[in-house]
């Protein structure tokens, strides 16, 4: 399948424009890298710890997808969203992790951008996403991509984003 790319980051006045990156499904080849990224304290605090069984619930899930992202060709980032379901009629971001080196490069902002453009995310016009309250990284994220704070239930601040959809 090809890789689809994002649309342009539009600029900042003071930076050069970002050149999208491309995300494609997560695959078992991937897992060595991500994996190394784990040694970085922060992020295993966040989102650790990621073991063989995580990979395996990864390749085998239907309710959601895992995407890495590539910027000229290498690994930036890996992201999961879970898709809607009956119940839960949204989509909802479920992680979101960085390269180590690559944190507060716009990666992440590059990231969303390409989620929320691929054909097969199209439909959905509405998102979550919960971040914990003292991971003032991934808010800023967040708000920096026009997602809503929708309230705090335990410590975790909810996001929302509703969007246009094609066909509606």
């Amino acid at each position: 399948m090809p890789q689809l790319t994002s649309p342009p980051v539009l600029p900042r006045p003071d930076r050069r424009p970002a050149r999208p990156v491309s995300l494609r499904r997560f695959a078992a080849a991937d897992f060595a890298t991500y994996r190394a990224w784990f040694g970085d304290a922060e992020l295993d605090r966040r989102l650790g710890p990621i073991d063989d069984a995580w990979l395996d619930h990864v390749l085998a899930e239907r309710d959601g997808r895992q995407y890495v992202a590539l910027d000229a060709g290498r690994i930036v980032a890996v992201v999961g969203v879970l898709l809607p379901q009956p119940a839960d009629p949204w989509g909802a971001l479920t992680d979101l992790a960085v390269a180590p080196a690559r944190r507060g490069t716009g990666i992440g902002r590059r990231v969303v951008a390409a989620l929320l453009a691929r054909p097969e995310l199209a439909a959905v016009a509405e998102w979550r996403a919960w971040v914990e309250g003292d991971n003032a990284a991934a808010l800023a994220l967040l708000d920096a991509c026009g997602w809503t704070r929708a309230g705090v239930d335990d410590g975790m601040v909810e996001f929302r984003l509703r969007r246009a959809t094609r066909g509606h």
